[in-house]
């Protein structure tokens, strides 16, 4: 029988440490857009309860993330018309102009490569994957005046009420965090509303299911990778609504 006051197991406080918990779920930096001056400004006071009344993010059960995963919401059309790629050059027809774009396949940092990803029609835009030496990106283009309205790191998605544009990727770079951006959808327009970098959880996969919550299997960053180097494939799971 151990001794009424041995310490508590040496796993016990790593176990905390490496776990996503109702109570570090929330942790994040903030940061909100000024549209006056059309840039985001970083939340130095209060930024716990400003982000509580903007998401609402709760700690679910891998059987409800499954059951909703059979019904995702989803507005992307794989559509093609109106893009054409011929080896290197990839064209895009909108209804004011064409757009191209031009890999560069040399083992340099110019190193780029394009593909049509399908549309977004119930924006108006189509999708396209810029990827390049060391980054990539998943630009937006109007489907009417070709402009590049805006510019992810992970395919975004619309919520099912129409309203919000979210995107959501994890950052595998030092400090390890999933950085979440989210826009509003208004008259037509997509307006920033803010980022944000969760410290302790990082995803893997998300959708929205058809009751408006955004669904996401997680990792704690410090169980995202396996000892051998890959990405881990035991999984937390929460859901995500935008307030």
């Amino acid at each position: 029988m151990p001794h009424p006051d041995a310490s508590l197991p040496e796993n016990t406080e790593t176990i905390a440490e490496t776990t996503v918990t109702p109570e570090n779920v929330m942790k994040a930096s903030l940061s909100l857009y000024n549209k006056e001056f059309a840039n985001f400004n970083m939340v130095q006071h209060n930024s716990d309860s400003i982000l509580a009344s903007h998401l609402q993010i709760e700690m679910i059960g891998r059987g409800l993330f499954e059951k909703m995963q059979e019904n995702p919401v989803s507005f992307w059309d794989e559509d093609a018309k109106g893009a054409v790629k011929i080896d290197t050059v990839l064209t895009l027809k909108t209804r004011d102009t064409v757009l191209t774009f031009i890999d560069d396949l040399t083992d340099t940092e110019m190193h780029r490569t394009f593909s049509y990803e399908g549309r977004l029609p119930v924006i108006n835009h189509f999708v396209v994957l810029g990827t390049y030496y060391e980054d990539y990106g998943y630009m937006l283009f109007n489907m009417d005046t070709g402009y590049n309205t805006s510019t992810y790191q992970a395919f975004p998605l619309i919520s099912p009420d129409k309203k919000y544009i979210v995107s959501l990727y994890a950052n595998t770079h030092s400090p390890q965090s999933a950085e979440m951006s989210i826009e509003r959808i208004e008259g037509g327009e997509i307006i920033p509303l803010l980022k944000a970098g969760f410290t302790n959880w990082m995803p893997q996969e998300s959708f929205y299911g058809s009751d408006g919550w955004l669904y996401i299997s997680v990792n704690h960053p410090k169980t995202y990778w396996t000892p051998d180097g890959e990405v881990s494939e035991e999984h937390q799971y929460i859901r995500i609504k935008i307030l």
